[in-house]
Parts: structure tokens; sequence; C-alpha cells
């Protein structure tokens, strides 16, 4: 901010929003380097895919695989992922929800990636579960005639 005046309409802008935010319920998607210095009540990681978290880039994902060897990120760029991720978990005040899916779909282009090599180093105080297709079935009724 330039000047006092600039920085004190400031301050009172986000004294403002602050009383909005603590009375309203509301869902904010952002990146995880954009979450840096911000807390909340609950915090959900979808996506957390090898290929995905860390990103090994567009290229690998739709055509030679995420987990090959020749993507492999050098150990500097593998840190500063799992220092995203530590910066998305820690901006939690309640909960973090973590998850990852067996399949999906990119550019038209169906994946089956694994799961993150980071999930195996959160600590055993994640409680951990699996969610399974669930399939209805339809009961036909026999007719008597």
């Amino acid at each position: 901010h330039k000047n006092w005046p600039d920085l004190l309409q400031w301050v009172r802008l986000r004294q403002d929003l602050d009383l909005v935010r603590e009375q309203a319920e509301q869902v904010q998607i952002m990146t995880l380097h954009a979450s840096k210095g911000l807390e909340f009540r609950a915090v959900f990681l979808p996506a957390l895919e090898a290929g995905l978290l860390p990103f090994s880039g567009m290229d690998a994902l739709l055509h030679s695989g995420a987990d090959s060897d020749e993507n492999r990120l050098p150990a500097a760029d593998l840190a500063e992922e799992r220092r995203l991720l530590y910066v998305g978990i820690t901006r939690a005040q309640d909960a973090v929800f973590a998850s990852h899916a067996d399949q999906r779909q990119l550019y038209g282009h169906m994946l089956r990636l694994s799961p993150s090599p980071f999930l195996a180093d959160l600590p055993d105080l994640f409680q951990r579960s699996r969610l399974i297709r669930h399939t209805q079935k339809i009961a036909k009724q026999i007719s008597l005639f």
C-alpha cells in the first residue's frame, strides 16, 4: 500500500470481510499455493494421485504414464510438492479429508493413477477408509398369470 489512507482502507475492508466470513458458511476452492497463510475449519484435498501430486506434467499424464522413470521429478521439485501438501494439510482447524480416485477422465482420456506416494508418509493418526461402488439391484416382480 502506497500511503497511510490506502492501508487504513484496506484494513477496514479486511475487518468487514472477516465479519462476513464468521457468519457465513461457504466453500472456497483454491490452489495449495493460494491457501498459504489461511485457515479453515475443514480442508478437502481431492485428487491425491501420482502424476497430479506430485505433478508430473500433462504430457506424462496423458501419454507415457505418470509413474514411468522418465517422468520422475528432480529432488528439489519433489520436496516442493511435498511442502505444498503440508501447506494444505496444516490449513485445517478441525478436519482434513484427503482422497484419491481409482480412475478419472481427463481431456477424454481414462486415467488409472496410483495413489500419491505422499499419502504413505501421512502419520497413522489419519483415519483411512475405502469407499466401494454401490450397485443397486432392481427386483423384478413375477407375474402370477
